[in-house]
């Protein structure tokens, strides 16, 4: 396929497509900061609860370590679709 030929075949995404897709993302970016500030109030109060703070210590829940790993996670996927709407809005 020449180049002449590739660039008339792709057809350009129109622009409420494109704020729709930041809108969603942007969304999405909201939801999880909810998200994650609940289970930042939920794990700080159940630690309040077993009276240890230290994830390092022998005694500390499992279900504190795994909520942890879950906010840990929750933050890597929102500074993820950061970058997405970033790129998005520089698209658009």
């Amino acid at each position: 396929m020449q180049a002449q030929e590739f660039s008339q075949s792709v057809i350009p995404v129109p622009v409420e497509q494109k704020q729709l897709k930041l809108s969603r993302i942007r969304l999405m970016i909201q939801e999880l900061s909810f998200e994650l500030a609940t289970l930042d109030k939920a794990i700080a109060a159940d630690e309040q609860k077993c009276g240890i703070k230290d994830p390092g210590h022998f005694a500390y829940p499992c279900h504190l370590t795994a909520a942890q790993l879950r906010r840990k996670n929750l933050l890597r996927t929102v500074e993820g679709l950061k970058r997405c709407a970033l790129l998005e809005k520089l698209a658009a």
